[in-house]
């Protein structure tokens, strides 16, 4: 059971919870919604018990587990091993049966084979699979979710769907779900909330309004990227097996697969932080050898930040006081130029990071999971500018996702990791 009484919370100057008050009762599951930047995932570390609020009081009784839509900030130890014994160490769980529970989990979440690999070498879907499992062996009465299968595709989201079902009706929790995809979870669903001003109210947030912006990129035969029999692994397991596709110049492309098929790594050989055999070649250049300009999209968002503020992480990449206030105000971020970009919400992250990739003005745009953390209507805004840019500028594209409608609407082409084939 958790009781919100009168919770408010700010950073620095900036309100985001406003005298907020709940109570959720035993067993139920709830699903929150709301706009990017409402405060859904600062409610979350609110109510995990993990950040004490600028006011108000919250009464938990029980213990929660809590699943962060980053899982990198709550992996401590350097193995997926390790990181699961670390857990039930800290349940103080006898060691003898600490291996026969890893297994059980691990199984459970069908991640077996990730056992021994380092967390860094996993895809983004992995690595929720090994958060989902912590949480498991925390075994709490209380588990929150913030968007918890927002790097996998639809089938393993569906097949984690089910067993995180099996789990919340054998265990009787308390779920609390955190996401802006509710079809997911409408089967398991008894109240649904939003965020609206600050405050939680029943129902789901409000349809989308802005509408899609159909631009068609300019595109030639001029081959910009062009991957010849790439191969790559970690350890002793292979991820991307003799890979070859060629984009051209001007083309906006989807590169999808399943969760953990290649797509991040494929894209990091770029930044030259993925060692592969085979070839990578770069407006004809070996990319060994490739010093042009190139404006790269981190999975993480918080990968690429450098500067205090949000203002500087614009303005020192492009040194242009106008055009960093129209990228700002573009992204719907000028309010918060002030503010440290780690004190912002996920999907705030997601769209600065993409405005620094946007001032870069770099011929070849590299974007790995653009919408990712983004409402529906915050998705469109941000593939309507990829669009736009890639048409006024004759910028090439190429981005991963696992959303199958941005892919529909926005992609010129279809490149599928596994596969392999192209798909106009």
């Amino acid at each position: 059971m958790i009781d919100l009484k009168s919770v408010s919370h700010k950073y620095k100057d900036r309100a985001v919870l406003n005298e907020m008050s709940y109570h959720f009762e035993v067993g139920k599951t709830y699903y929150i919604s709301g706009k990017s930047g409402c405060g859904k995932s600062t409610l979350g570390m609110i109510l995990s018990g993990l950040l004490e609020p600028s006011e108000g009081d919250v009464t938990l009784k029980g213990q929660s587990a809590v699943m962060f839509q980053n899982p990198d900030l709550q992996f401590c130890m350097d193995t997926v091993y390790r990181e699961l014994i670390f857990v039930l160490e800290n349940k103080n769980v006898d060691i003898m049966v600490m291996d026969s529970l890893i297994d059980d989990v691990l199984k459970s979440v069908n991640a077996t084979h990730l056992k021994h690999q380092k967390l860094v070498t996993l895809s983004g879907g992995e690595k929720q699979r090994i958060a989902l499992a912590s949480a498991f062996l925390m075994d709490t009465s209380i588990l929150i979710l913030d968007e918890p299968f927002a790097s996998l595709d639809q089938s393993a989201s569906q097949e984690l769907l089910e067993l995180l079902n099996t789990y919340r009706k054998h265990k009787q929790i308390t779920l609390i779900v955190i996401d802006h995809l509710h079809h997911y979870y409408d089967s398991m669903i008894d109240v649904y909330l939003k965020i609206v001003d600050g405050n939680l109210c029943e129902g789901l947030d409000d349809d989308v309004v802005e509408s899609v912006i159909n631009v068609s990129p300019q595109y030639c035969e001029k081959a910009v990227l062009n991957y010849e029999n790439v191969s790559i692994s970690y350890n002793d397991r292979a991820v991307v097996s003799h890979a070859n596709f060629t984009i051209n110049s001007g083309e906006c492309v989807a590169l999808v697969g399943d969760s953990g098929s290649g797509k991040s790594s494929l894209l990091r050989i770029l930044l030259k932080l993925v060692k592969y055999d085979g070839n990578v070649w770069l407006d004809t250049a070996n990319l060994k050898k490739y010093r042009g300009k190139m404006g790269y999209l981190f999975q993480n968002p918080r990968d690429q930040f450098l500067f205090a503020s949000v203002y500087d992480e614009i303005y020192k990449t492009c040194f242009d006081e106008s055009l960093t206030k129209e990228c700002l105000k573009s992204l719907n971020l000028w309010e918060h130029r002030d503010e440290s970009p780690f004190n912002l919400s996920q999907g705030q992250q997601r769209r600065l990071a993409l405005g620094i990739v946007f001032v870069t003005q770099a011929p070849i745009m590299v974007l790995d999971e653009p919408t990712f953390g983004q409402d529906r209507n915050s998705a469109i805004v941000i593939m309507n500018m990829i669009a736009q840019h890639c048409s006024k500028n004759h910028s090439t594209v190429i981005f991963t996702s696992h959303d199958p409608w941005i892919v529909d609407n926005y992609a010129t082409r279809v490149i599928r990791i596994g596969e392999i084939q192209h798909e106009s």
